[in-house]
């Protein structure tokens, strides 16, 4: 009868066992069920989550705001994408920046309240300078646009002639002459040529390069540019190489003699490379400032040491995206200022991605574990 008895409970015990395991087996299948779902979401919805997790904050300083303009030098990464708000709120960009900066980009406009860029200026057909332009047409109101006299495939094929034009065939340079046909600014479309100028209400921007219809180094359709704002002078450079500089140089020379392109602030050409910013060049502008536009550790190397010791050899303070994030700048009292670290997001972009990663490769290895001790115990 004992035996029977302790059978029993032995029975019993089992069962209770048998439901704890199983009610344990259900919260565990809830719990990683609702972590798998939770990474399932965060895949899908991944682009909306990173646009607001990365929403571009603006803390201007008084002084900055206290401007009548700003300049933008955009962190764009490896790319050029500069944005100007001028005295009369009219709205000036240069270049677009390459296609992986696109949310930072429009982000950056949207934040800025910005739906109208009266001035679009393309300088050559290089992928980090109009990544995005595309997505300006599409999303902004583009009343004039600048572009070098280059056709893309698009063009050759619609019937134009091309025998006084250079052609690139890229697929991205034909998206963006597409988007401009396709837009009303078409009608105001400008080649970039020395001498071409935009006027407005205390501020000038004038075009001193390229010099020739067909140039061989595409680079080098990028116009020298220079930009009076209210008695504060910046010179643009696109990718322009040493051989612009010296055509430059050489075209203006009673100009430069007299300290005509003295400047205040210099966008340093491609990014840094040595190829770009030369010692003559750098003695004719004077400038007191000089911003890089350039990708974190990016493959070219750039900026070179040779071109940053001939920045700091000439005087310039010299900012960069890489290591200050977006350079934003004005002129209070007469005296030019600027402001750093808006915008540099590549990092938090890149370690959310590998969190995701992570996170999904460690829930598939818990899972296994959890479920293979299961069926051993089953």
């Amino acid at each position: 009868m004992k035996k029977k008895k302790n059978n029993l409970e032995k029975i019993i015990l089992g069962k209770k066992k048998d439901k704890k395991r199983e009610k344990n087996f259900y919260i565990k299948f809830f719990i990683y069920s609702f972590f798998w779902l939770g990474l399932l979401f965060t895949l899908f919805f991944s682009s909306s989550i990173e646009s607001i997790l990365n929403k571009t904050e603006f803390d201007f300083s008084s002084a900055i705001l206290s401007g009548s303009y700003r300049v933008h030098f955009i962190d764009v990464g490896q790319g050029d994408c500069i944005l100007v708000e001028l005295p009369d709120d009219k709205t000036l960009v240069i270049d677009s920046g390459p296609s992986s900066s696109e949310n930072e980009v429009m982000e950056y406009i949207n934040a800025l309240k910005i739906s109208t860029i009266d001035y679009f200026i393309l300088t050559h057909t290089d992928s980090d300078h109009i990544g995005n332009a595309v997505a300006i047409f599409e999303n902004l109101d583009v009343i004039n646009v600048f572009v070098p006299k280059i056709y893309s495939s698009y063009e050759v094929e619609q019937g134009l002639n091309s025998e006084t034009f250079n052609v690139v065939t890229t697929d991205i340079w034909s998206n963006v002459t597409q988007a401009i046909y396709n837009e009303t600014c078409l009608e105001n479309k400008t080649y970039n040529f020395t001498e071409e100028t935009i006027f407005g209400e205390n501020y000038s921007f004038v075009f001193y390069s390229p010099f020739e219809d067909v140039i061989s180094n595409v680079n080098n359709y990028s116009p020298i540019i220079m930009a009076n704002i209210e008695g504060t002078k910046f010179i643009f450079t696109g990718d322009a190489t040493s051989s612009v500089e010296n055509n430059f140089l050489s075209n203006y020379s009673q100009l430069v003699e007299s300290d005509f392109f003295d400047c205040d602030v210099l966008k340093v050409g491609h990014h840094g490379s040595a190829t770009s910013t030369t010692v003559p060049f750098l003695q004719a502008i004077s400038a007191e400032y000089a911003v890089i536009s350039v990708g974190i550790d990016n493959s070219y190397s750039h900026p070179r040491d040779e071109v940053l010791n001939n920045l700091f050899d000439a005087g310039c303070e010299v900012l960069r995206t890489d290591t200050m994030g977006s350079v934003v700048m004005t002129t209070s009292e007469g005296n030019v200022i600027s402001q750093t670290g808006y915008n540099n997001l590549s990092r938090f972009i890149v370690q959310w991605d590998i969190f995701v990663l992570g996170g999904g490769i460690i829930l598939v290895c818990l899972a296994f574990v959890f479920f293979k001790i299961k069926v051993k115990k089953m």
